[in-house]
């Protein structure tokens, strides 16, 4: 019930109505759709070249590079597998461009895409309503995408810091505030009850897997994702404070939400990183579209840089040419009744990741949000 309302269930009350086959169709549009409302917020977001920096933004990529020379300069080197860090039980998984996000989990990627640059834009019109949109924008993000909602929160926060005072002057922003936070304690009571947070496993601060080498490679892995292009943002634009504030922002919380893991890959660093990267990287490729200061130089340089890593997204989408369709439970589904929804996760990923989506045994979620009011009794 997190995100799927949004995302999946839109797609099969259509495909009830005009037929099972056309699913698949449908899920694609409606994935076009937030994709082309994802363009539309950054063409209002950038006056100057939008469509260029929109074409950059399509081809922005992880910064790939480094870990690959790493690799190819010290072979022996522990924890650098190709395309992420792993500590054992710790795993980082670098940046993929976004076309690789929005291909494997659109639910998660466009709504925290759009609480990004919602955000950014209330925050640039500094409106006085932002409060209730924000609450509006939050309580659909809840329904689609969870982990857009948590890496969403540190710019709410900032903005609810910046108009602090306001509370005071209307009490009915501490209600809707009030609201937000209601809204989270069924999601907050599933994720608690479920076995992935019961499993150490999966579930645990970087600090408690005992790699004594692990700050030097999370300095890596911030400093190659975030840190390159945050640096001549606040160096090349030293009169946007408004702006170098809310980067400050984007960057603490890359920093802070990786210290934690949650599932079998990490879904949490990976999803929740999405907002804060998504406005570096907006305002990275504004930057290297439109600076015309004395320091030009450098901007050539990170054209160069940001060339080399298009490859990486060149090579993605040539993987998908010419489109071929994929075998889905669209096409094939299971016989009705012969599989549960555990089977079915076990069927198409393992033991391990079905189990961590299961309740444990008499949580807070299955007591009072499960429980069966009526039992009936068989003659």
């Amino acid at each position: 019930m997190c995100y799927y309302n949004a995302y999946y269930l839109p797609v099969a009350f259509l495909s009830k109505l005009i037929g099972i086959e056309y699913a698949r169709y449908l899920a694609l549009l409606w994935t076009w759709l937030g994709v082309m409302l994802v363009g539309w917020w950054v063409l209002s977001l950038i006056s100057k070249r939008p469509w260029r920096v929109l074409l950059v933004i399509v081809l922005f990529s992880d910064s790939w590079i480094f870990i690959w020379l790493l690799r190819v300069l010290f072979p022996t080197i522990p924890y650098l597998p190709p395309n992420y860090i792993n500590f054992g039980k710790f795993p980082f998984i670098i940046m993929s461009p976004f076309s690789d996000h929005l291909v494997w989990a659109p639910q998660h990627v466009l709504p925290a895409l759009l609480a990004a640059f919602s955000l950014t834009s209330f925050h640039k019109q500094r409106k006085q309503e932002w409060l209730p949109t924000t609450a509006l924008l939050l309580g659909g993000a809840l329904f689609w995408g969870p982990f857009s909602v948590v890496g969403a929160m540190p710019f709410v926060l900032y903005l609810f810091w910046l108009d602090r005072w306001r509370f005071f002057k209307k009490p009915v922003y501490l209600l809707q505030s009030f609201l937000v936070v209601l809204g989270l304690v069924p999601l907050i009571s599933y994720i608690t009850s479920t076995q992935i947070t019961s499993d150490p496993a999966v579930n645990m601060f970087i600090t408690q897997i005992g790699v004594p080498t692990w700050p030097l490679y999370f300095l890596l892995y911030i400093i190659s994702n975030f840190i390159i292009w945050y640096v001549p943002l606040r160096w090349l634009t030293p009169n946007d404070h408004q702006l170098h504030q809310w980067f400050t922002v984007a960057l603490i919380a890359l920093c802070v939400l990786p210290l934690y893991r949650l599932g079998i890959m990490n879904d949490w660093q990976m999803r929740t990183n999405v907002p804060a990267y998504a406005i570096i990287i907006v305002f990275s490729a504004q930057w290297l579209v439109n600076y015309n200061g004395s320091r030009n130089w450098v901007r050539w340089g990170y054209l160069a840089f940001w060339a080399v890593t298009v490859l990486s997204t060149l090579k993605f989408v040539a993987a998908f040419i010419p489109p071929h369709p994929t075998t889905t439970l669209i096409t094939q589904p299971t016989t009705p009744g012969n599989e549960t929804t555990p089977d079915l996760a076990v069927r198409h990923y393992n033991p391990a990741t079905a189990g961590q989506y299961l309740m444990r045994r008499n949580s807070f979620f299955e007591k009072h949000f499960m429980k069966i009011p009526l039992t009936v009794r068989s003659e």
